[in-house]
């Protein structure tokens, strides 16, 4: 028999570890960008920019929507036995 639990937690591990990795990437990109901003060094194409954060954005929000529908399912599944 699967150890469910054991593949839960395993899974639920490495999304939120993706969740922070990618978290902590666009923290860094928006400090990178309001300096460059600042400092004038370099020039960022704002629209670029913004594709980024919104595909990085989405990319969290997926990855959280899946970790919740994993918790309904390892839920459901220990509810029925």
């Amino acid at each position: 028999m699967s150890d469910y639990a054991s593949m839960y937690g395993t899974l639920f591990h490495s999304q939120t570890n993706a969740i922070e990795i990618l978290q902590k990437a666009q923290q860094e990109a928006e400090d990178m960008y309001i300096s460059a901003c600042e400092t004038n060094i370099i020039t960022l194409d704002k629209n670029l920019y913004k594709t980024l954060f919104h595909s990085q954005t989405k990319i969290i929000e997926l990855l959280q929507k899946a970790q919740i529908d994993a918790e309904n399912i390892y839920i459901n599944f220990n509810n029925s036995k």
